[in-house]
Formats: structure tokens, sequence, C-alpha cells
């Protein structure tokens, strides 16, 4: 979060979200194996680190773990200095452990007696939770750098100081790149428009949203230092527009848009030397 405090935070998410769709077997399997639990920790017994999490990509945001969490077992039981906590149970063990975010990332602690017991029972909850959708929430949590807003929506967690999310909208707008944030406007437009012919205008929030996206993506490859940091922003936005178009509501998202959305991926590589000019870099990942 330190590195890249002055760039529009969706910048960080859409490296660090995984958009994959996720099965609703793997949420219901975690919440099978574990439980929230009311039992306050006893702070005179000694509690050490069982791992870190691996949910902690270097621009990882507090509001994927978070939202993963949310999904689950609701809001925090505690809001800390940086981040949150959670005490968990492991239902076959019958023992519990913390799950938290902190200076440090995503961690899980429990009783020094107690860690090579729950050791394998931790390693099967994250994965379980790596699996797991990200739930729409919201928190406030204070900073070195003052207050954050953490959470997730429409499945894209963000962490963005308070100050930002109230004034800099405009800016999460904008890629920097005047020919690149020309396309991303001609889509918005064309996509209205489309919406337009339906009547149906209900869902303008929805495509500004994905203004606020592309922008992002734009932001992040156009950061970036090697082709290598691109291939991850890439994939996020094909899988979420996958998905966006298997969602049959989704009218705005017809070919004439479709074929939009891949000159825009697709100018953002070129423009920076990662790929030809006819070379598709959506290809790999594109289901329509």
């Amino acid at each position: 979060m330190r590195k890249l405090i002055n760039i529009c935070i969706i910048v960080t998410t859409l490296i660090s979200s995984n958009l994959n769709c996720q099965t609703k077997n793997a949420d219901n399997k975690l919440n099978e194996m574990y439980e929230l639990t009311t039992e306050k920790p006893n702070r005179n017994i000694e509690y050490e680190l069982i791992q870190h999490g691996e949910i902690r990509k270097e621009n990882a945001s507090m509001g994927d773990l978070l939202s993963r969490m949310w999904g689950h077992f609701g809001k925090p039981q505690k809001i800390l200095f940086e981040g949150y906590l959670y005490e968990i149970k492991d239902k076959k063990t019958d023992l519990s452990f913390t799950v938290s975010y902190g200076a440090s990332g995503p961690a899980y602690y429990a009783e020094k007696v107690n860690i090579e017991k729950l050791r394998l029972a931790v390693i099967q909850f994250e994965k379980l939770l790596n699996d797991s959708e990200n739930a729409d929430c919201e928190i406030e949590v204070e900073t070195d750098f003052g207050i954050y807003l953490c959470g997730s929506k429409n499945g894209i967690p963000y962490d963005i100081p308070k100050d930002e999310g109230q004034s800099n909208y405009s800016d999460m707008r904008s890629s920097g790149h005047q020919d690149f944030d020309n396309l991303v406007t001609k889509l918005r437009d064309s996509m209205i428009n489309t919406m337009k012919q339906y009547n149906d205008l209900s869902i303008q929030n929805e495509i500004d949203d994905y203004v606020i996206y592309l922008s992002a993506f734009g932001k992040a490859i156009f950061n970036s230092k090697s082709k290598d940091e691109t291939d991850y922003p890439i994939m996020v936005m094909v899988k979420m527009f996958n998905n966006s178009i298997k969602n049959e509501r989704k009218a705005y998202l017809g070919k004439s848009e479709r074929d939009q959305i891949v000159k825009i991926l697709n100018f953002a590589s070129q423009k920076m030397g990662y790929s030809a000019s006819e070379e598709d870099v959506t290809k790999k990942w594109r289901e329509w």
C-alpha cells in the first residue's frame, strides 16, 4: 500500500484481485469446516504466528482478504490499527486461531501449544478462502497515512484514502493517457446508446464502473516496467468481461462493444511496445 500511495488504488486491486468465477461448493465447504467463535482469546497466553497469509501479492489490498472473510463470517470482530481480525474455530480439532490483517499483511496466529495441531487446518482454510468470492463490504481503517476505506464492490476489492474516495472520483476515470481515455469514453457512449434503445438507463452506475476499471487497467499498464507485469491485469479484465457478457441482462455489451473492449486492451499493450499491432493479447483468456 505504501509503494503506490499516490496511484489510484483500483490499479493495485486490478493487479492483486483474482476475478475467476468461484464455486459455491468451496464457499459452503469452508463454513462446514470452520466457524466464527465468540470466545475471547486469553491474552495472558502466548500467541505465535502460524504462517503469513498466501493471499498477499505485493500489491494486494486489505479489501481482498476482508471481502473473502466477510462473505463467510460478516464484519470483523475487531478493527485494528492498519487492519482487522477474526477469531475462527476449526470444527475438527475444536481449536481456535486468529485471522488478521496488519501492517505486515495477512497472517494466522494461535496459542503456542496449538500451532502444530492447527497448521494443516490453517492451510486448508486459506485454500478454501482463496477460492471464495469477494463479497461487497466496507470498513474504515486508521493507518499511518490517514483513514482508509477498505472493502469490495462488484467483486473488486479496494483500499482507498477516505478523502480520495470522496473527492477524487474524476481521477479514477482517467488512465493518464489521452488516446486510451478517448477509446474508453467512446465505449461508454456506445454502451449508453445501446441501453437507450432498450429504454433502460437504470444501470448507468454499472457502466460508469466499467469506465473506472478500464481506466485503472490503463494506468496499471502505462505505469508498468515490463511486459511480465501486464499478463495479470489483462487476464483480470478479460475474465471480468467474460463473466459480464454471460449475463443476459447486460445487453449493452453487444458485438460492437466487445470489439471495442478488445481494441482498448490491445491498445495499451501496443503503446507500451509489449505486443505487435496484429497481436491480440486477450485471446488466451477471451471467451467471446
